[in-house]
């Protein structure tokens, strides 16, 4: 087990405002293996998320005709609480399970916000504390290896869940799932892979993001000196689109799209030699 503990003090005098704050902060970490093949671990700690210089400065900047950016410089620290539990348990070197669980919230965060602003003909974007942010993951991570290890499965589903409250309530839960199959033969080694999308919803803004889902198929051969790889990826996807974030308040809503290469079908080939230089020596015991 490790633990620390402290007393932490915050100051800051933008244009004027002042802004103090003395909060404690902590951090557990805790490990116990009763055997070799069970483990269970846990990590706490209960810290403050402070806003940086954009947040809290008042300057008030054009973005673009219709949009326009600042900061509150009365903008306070969140607390936020972190709670990790996981077990393992590996009955025999060809199966190995874990269970995880990680929970994680701000208290009264710093969140964006939209106002009507220059008489209504445009929006200004700005910060203040509202509500708390908690978000949640449940899942598990299972390995097996067959024939003699030559074969290994890899499986890990992920449920999170998230809640928001204040200015922008709304709960969202997405799930996750990573597949995994390898194989070994002789100097060959054959891999598929599979990751789904990702999906998050932000602490900090209005904002869910989504990106594509990856898969590949590897094939590879090595020896002493050369490593040869071969990967498809992203042969079932279609366009250039690699992910979304959208912005939904009741005055602003933004949709963006990332595009390029990440999600596109694609072919990658790597080939590697390795030499060695030096002198071989070795040692002897009497």
């Amino acid at each position: 087990m490790y633990a620390d503990a402290g007393v932490c003090w915050e100051g800051s005098d933008i244009n004027g405002q002042k802004y103090n704050d003395t909060y404690p902060f902590m951090h557990v970490n805790f490990r116990f293996s009763p055997n070799a093949k069970n483990a269970i671990s846990a990590y706490f700690q209960f810290a403050s998320n402070s806003p940086g210089i954009n947040q809290k400065a008042s300057d008030i900047l054009q973005d673009n005709e219709y949009m326009y950016v600042t900061g509150n410089p009365l903008l306070k620290n969140s607390r936020h609480i972190t709670l990790n539990l996981a077990y393992t348990w590996m009955p025999s070197n060809s199966v190995g399970l874990s269970a995880f669980n990680n929970f994680m919230e701000y208290i009264d965060r710093q969140i964006m916000v939209y106002e009507p602003y220059n008489n209504g003909q445009a929006v200004i974007r700005n910060y203040c504390n509202s509500g708390n942010f908690a978000k949640e993951e449940v899942g598990l991570a299972v390995n097996w290896k067959l024939l003699g290890g030559k074969l290994q499965l890899y499986a890990s589903p992920k449920l999170v869940f998230y809640k928001s409250t204040g200015i922008y309530s709304r709960t969202y839960n997405p799930f996750f799932m990573t597949l995994q199959t390898s194989y070994y033969l002789n100097s060959f080694y054959f891999q598929a892979y599979y990751e789904s999308p990702d999906k998050q919803m932000f602490s900090t803004a209005p904002q869910i993001y989504k990106d594509r889902n990856f898969h590949s198929l590897t094939i590879g051969w090595a020896n002493s000196n050369w490593n040869v790889r071969v990967m498809a990826a992203n042969f079932f996807n279609k366009g250039w689109d690699n992910a979304d974030t959208a912005t939904e308040t009741p005055l602003y809503t933004e949709y963006k799209e990332a595009i390029g290469t990440n999600s596109h079908p694609r072919i990658n080939m790597a080939v590697t030699y390795t030499f060695g230089y030096g002198k071989r020596f070795s040692a002897a015991t009497k």
